[in-house]
């Protein structure tokens, strides 16, 4: 038991046996139909000890509760952390904007844009070959590259100039 629960079983004795304490001492004889204090003190130490019972099993299901709430909540978490790790890494997804969100139930969901079919079929199967993920709505677009009306210029090597002949000597 943790401390918080011992004080409360102890407060709850002591006030069990502070209220008996007044009916004692202006009890002189025994009535044949009530029954003797200790008899009384005892019922009433029994139903504080059952109270303290049941508030103690109380806050342990809570507490199993909040505990499997934060297990499942750290679990999405690293799941999600997964699948944007091999998102973010994968060379094909470099151009990508995608977000990530996972459901409690491990459903990846990716939103965003990406440059292409095939990025966005890589991305679909990165995240469903993902471990916890049971899975994938892809939400995903295909961004529409800004039509300029120009053709970029292919990239060319410039060879570097040849070196400057010696100076000869006269």
């Amino acid at each position: 038991m943790t401390r918080q629960t011992t004080l409360l079983a102890g407060s709850t004795l002591a006030l069990g046996l502070m209220l008996s304490l007044p009916s004692f001492a202006q009890e002189t004889k025994q009535d044949p139909v009530t029954p003797p204090v200790g008899e009384r003190v005892g019922e009433k130490v029994d139903d504080a000890v059952d109270s303290i019972k049941r508030g103690v099993s109380n806050a342990g299901e809570a507490i199993r509760e909040s505990f499997e709430k934060a297990k499942l909540s750290v679990h999405n978490m690293g799941v999600g952390a997964r699948v944007y790790g091999r998102l973010h890494w994968d060379k094909s997804l470099t151009n990508a904007n995608i977000n990530v969100d996972i459901d409690k139930n491990g459903v990846a969901i990716l939103k965003g844009a990406v440059t292409n079919a095939l990025a966005k079929a890589k991305a679909v199967e990165l995240a469903r070959d993902t471990v916890g993920v049971t899975n994938v709505v892809d939400q995903l677009t295909i961004a529409q590259v800004p039509a300029t009306g120009t053709v970029p210029a292919p990239r060319t090597r410039v060879p570097a100039p040849a070196p400057a002949p010696a100076p000869t000597q006269p």
